[in-house]
């Protein structure tokens, strides 16, 4: 799954549900999608992976 946010200090806010429960461990791979015209900031693109016992995620 590929989603994309926007970095604010520690807390990446996607700009969609990832339809995970709270509390869900995720690993995050950041790719800067380039400088938003409008705004300083920049986007990435965060894919996610539910991860259960040690070694395996799905």
């Amino acid at each position: 799954m590929s989603l994309r946010g926007v970095i604010r200090g520690r807390t990446i806010e996607l700009e969609e549900d990832p339809h995970l429960p709270d509390g869900t461990t995720v690993e995050v791979e950041l790719l800067s999608v380039g400088d938003c015209a409008a705004q300083p900031q920049k986007q990435v693109q965060s894919p996610l992976h539910a991860c259960g016992a040690i070694g395996t995620c799905f």
